[in-house]
């Protein structure tokens, strides 16, 4: 009797705790993400973000019923992060929709559209009409977010978003003309335009009266007014933002022969101690292109070739400080295009200068003539990479709280730029992400610097596997790959049935 009661008490204890634990997790969330990047759980960055939510978020989410299999983990992974982010807000709710006879109408009429995707069933390929997506409600505001095939990115997204809703000032962006040039800038006006308010061809002369938080400028040619140097003064002095795109040597693409840019804007960024050097920095560390084994230029058709191009430096390794967010967290690799030398001139110590990107310790300096072949046959500057790092990137920080970021090459943030470019398969870099990450840090709003790049990772090979791709290297690890997993279920298999020969003996014996 005395046992049983005992039992009965245990059974009691389980139960208890059993609760207990259920009533303390509903208040406390935790999640162990065992990835290198924490990729499925959220940041501090969106934590931070979630804590300025005064006022009921009520997630809305429109997904159809019959997804094929590829899309049903889209829905789970999103139902997975919806609930990490009520898990850390009680302003926080998701419904989904329910899928009746209004339903793709009610779809319809927020703005989120159907689509047609391929799905393969029975051996046969069909086509099936689905709708995904997700409508914010916050304060009176609504931002609608279609999310067909989304899941690299998610919490971006969706931390971005909540911070559109939640900031009560959208700030201005303008982008300054100057001059006769005029460059493209769409993938600029796409990017930055889904959470800032974009002027376009602001001039100068304009620029004392505009509600302005950053002007971006590249590409000056020729000598700016003295209305305009001086309004440009008043706006940085003011403790507003420039982020200025300015090189100091033309490049011709035809000829392949660069000259030096004559401009009144290096006499306006001395004033504050950043010259731009009359040369062209090259660095061992640089962009692929597809060349021709005749001449310096890109290929043609016939006769291509795969060449490192050392007059587009990829940066990847970034310098950063105690304190300070610059931007460049979570970067991969930005390249820049026919960069200049930045060198700071100022002795005062009243103005911060921060260096932002420099080259490897694999540089060279081409400087009075300047040839932009890209095979060593007709460029041989080419073969003595052996000159120290140089500053091609800065940051100028003003006591009045004016900044000035400044990257020697003029056409960054020209749709068209050859550094943006693809030229090569597994070319990649991370341009635009730099972008947003120095203007997120001028504007005071950093949050989402970190969670930008989170979810990228280079994994390069190794220093001892470089250039041995197609060698015995790679036949040794292929194999390495095909057999050893085998081995795995092979050895765990003959552990099991060991164990259970084993087990099966045991009962034989004991039970005779």
């Amino acid at each position: 009797m005395k046992s049983k009661k005992s039992s009965y008490f245990l059974y009691f204890i389980y139960i208890s705790a059993f609760i207990l634990i259920n009533l303390i997790s509903m208040n406390y969330f935790k999640r162990i993400d065992l990835t290198d990047n924490k990729m499925y759980s959220l940041s501090d960055s969106s934590k931070l973000t979630i804590d300025k939510i005064d006022d009921p978020l009520i997630i809305d989410l429109y997904f159809s019923d019959d997804l094929p299999g590829q899309l049903q983990n889209n829905r789970r992974y999103i139902q997975d992060i919806l609930e990490e982010y009520a898990a850390y807000s009680n302003h926080i709710n998701f419904y989904f929709i329910k899928n009746d006879e209004k339903f793709s109408s009610k779809a319809k009429a927020e703005g989120l559209q159907s689509q047609d995707i391929k799905v393969i069933e029975n051996d046969e390929v069909t086509f099936k009409t689905i709708i995904m997506g997700m409508k914010l409600r916050y304060n009176g505001k609504t931002e609608i977010l279609p999310m067909l095939g989304i899941s690299a990115g998610l919490e971006y997204t969706i931390t971005r978003t909540i911070k559109k809703l939640i900031d009560e000032k959208q700030h201005t962006i303008a982008i300054g003309q100057v001059g006769t040039k005029v460059g493209l800038y769409e993938n600029i006006n796409t990017l930055l335009g889904e959470r800032f308010i974009i002027n376009n061809n602001v001039v100068l002369s304009s620029l004392e009266d505009s509600n302005i938080d950053l002007l971006l400028l590249g590409n000056i040619e020729g000598d700016l007014t003295d209305d305009e140097l001086n309004n440009l003064r008043i706006f940085i002095n003011s403790g507003k933002k420039l982020f200025l795109a300015q090189g100091k040597i033309n490049t011709d693409l035809q000829t392949w022969q660069g000259t030096v840019k004559q401009s009144n804007i290096y006499n306006f960024l001395n004033e504050y101690g950043l010259n731009i050097e009359e040369n062209l920095i090259l660095d061992q560390n640089s962009k692929k292109i597809i060349a021709t084994s005749g001449g310096g230029g890109l290929a043609s058709f016939f006769n291509r070739m795969q060449i490192d191009y050392p007059l587009i430096p990829t940066i990847t390794e970034f310098q950063f400080y105690d304190n300070m967010t610059t931007g460049l967290e979570g970067l991969q690799a930005v390249q820049i295009a026919f960069p200049s030398e930045i060198t700071f001139t100022d002795t005062s110590n009243v103005n911060t200068f921060l260096p932002l990107l420099s080259t490897s310790e694999n540089s060279a300096t081409m400087s009075e003539f300047f040839n932009l072949g890209a095979l060593p046959e007709v460029n041989p500057i080419l073969n003595n990479l052996n000159e120290s790092s140089k500053i091609i990137g800065a940051k100028l920080i003003l006591p009045s709280g004016g900044e000035i970021v400044l990257i020697t090459d003029s056409e960054f943030f020209d749709d068209n730029n050859l550094a943006h470019r693809p030229m090569v398969r597994n070319d990649i870099n991370e341009n635009y992400t730099f972008i947003e990450n120095i203007i997120d840090v001028m504007i005071g709003d950093a949050e989402l610097v970190s969670l930008r790049s989170r979810e990228i990772i280079s994994r390069p090979l190794i220093d001892e596997a470089l250039g041995k791709e197609n060698t015995s290297l790679r036949t040794k690890w292929k194999w390495i790959n095909i057999f050893l997993p085998s081995l795995f279920v092979i050895g765990y298999g003959l552990i099991r049935r060991r164990n259970i020969n084993k087990k099966s003996k045991y009962i034989l014996d004991y039970y005779g």
